[in-house]
């Protein structure tokens, strides 16, 4: 069996909440390992740790204890430029807030993660960022700025430029959450889609269960554990 594309090992997270009061543990012994072209939900309350997962899973947030793997290689081993290297070129983040920059219209947005270098041209990165933008309906809207849009277009925007870079991991918080109802099945259906058709790793936090039940592995985060989710069906977004 080949080693998974990603993986937790054993991850504990502890801290101290920053307005004071007992320390949090939200994440216990955590085994996670996701496959290259997997699709995976998390589900689980408010406030269980859903979040922290996905930042931990993506090197952004270091555990207390345990092993964080990518490709193999162990992240606490990367040096500070060498994990922001691999954040950008190879993992993907859409977050609850958008972080969008203001001043930027749609497209540049989108460009953000090309500032970077990389082998292909600038026309070449344009090209597949107007692409993206086609997929998530928003082709008119590129010389937009975000203040311009509505809360779900901004959201489109940003599944739209974690992509840009073609990742092998997307990691998704919440991605339908700010969308109605047809925007939620057409975002959902193009995770879907690019996860198929570019075996991009899919790993989304989801209260949803129409966007969990489209993954092939549902999960549950309670307690500090994961466990598989039973139970996940079809519903409104």
């Amino acid at each position: 069996m080949s080693a998974p594309l990603a993986a937790l090992e054993g991850v504990t997270l502890r801290f101290a909440p920053a307005g004071g009061g007992p320390e949090v543990t939200p994440l216990v012994d955590v085994d996670l390992a996701v496959a290259a072209g997997e699709s995976v939900a998390v589900v689980g309350p408010s406030g269980a740790g859903k979040t922290t997962l996905l930042h931990v899973l993506g090197g952004l947030l270091p555990p207390t204890s345990g092993v964080v793997r990518f490709d193999g290689r162990d992240l606490s081993t990367l040096d500070e430029r060498a994990l922001a290297a691999l954040r950008n070129e190879r993992i993907g983040f859409v977050f609850q807030q958008h972080h969008l920059l203001p001043q930027c219209t749609v497209l540049e947005n989108l460009l953000v993660p090309t500032l970077v270098r990389h082998r292909r041209t600038p026309a070449a990165l344009v090209d597949r960022a107007r692409e993206l933008l086609a997929r998530v309906g928003l082709s008119e809207r590129a010389d937009h700025r975000p203040g311009e849009l509505s809360g779900g277009e901004c959201q489109r925007v940003a599944v739209a430029r974690a992509l840009v870079l073609d990742p092998d991991m997307l990691l998704a918080d919440e991605p339908t959450g700010a969308l109605d109802g047809e925007n939620a099945e057409h975002l959902a259906d193009l995770l879907v889609e690019l996860n198929v058709e570019r075996r991009v790793a899919l790993v989304t936090v989801t209260h949803w269960p129409g966007l969990a039940a489209r993954m092939r592995r549902r999960l549950a985060l309670r307690d500090g554990a994961l466990r598989p989710a039973d139970g996940v069906g079809a519903g409104g977004p």
